[in-house]
C-alpha cells in the first residue's frame, strides 16, 4: 500500500488550517470586553476569557499543523523519489 499526498491536496489542507488559524485570530480580537449580563456578567466575562485563551491555542495548533502537513508533503515527495531511483537504478543491474 502507498500513501501520497499529492501537492494538490498538499496545499489544500495545508490552506486550509492556515486560514482557519487567521480566522480564528480575527475573530478573537473582536470578542466583546463587556457584556449586558445582570448577575451573570462575571460569569459571561469569564466565558469570553476563556474563549479568547482557548482560541489562541487553537489557532496555534492550526498553525502548526500546517507546518507538518508542508512537512509530511515535502517528506513524502523526496521518499517517493529516492525509492523511484533506487529501482531505477536496480532496472540496469538485474535484466
Amino acid at each position: 500500500m502507498t500513501i501520497r499526498l499529492t501537492d494538490g491536496a498538499r496545499e489544500t489542507i495545508a490552506g486550509e488550517h492556515d486560514a482557519a488559524a487567521e480566522r480564528i485570530d480575527a475573530l478573537a480580537a473582536s470578542l466583546p470586553t463587556a457584556v449586558d449580563g445582570g448577575l451573570g456578567e462575571g460569569h459571561l466575562l469569564a466565558i469570553v476569557a476563556a474563549v479568547a485563551a482557548t482560541s489562541g491555542d487553537i489557532a496555534i495548533i492550526n498553525a502548526v499543523t500546517r507546518d507538518q502537513v508542508n512537512e509530511i508533503g515535502a517528506d513524502f515527495g523526496t521518499a517517493e523519489s529516492e525509492v523511484a531511483a533506487n529501482f531505477n537504478g536496480l532496472a540496469g543491474v538485474v535484466q
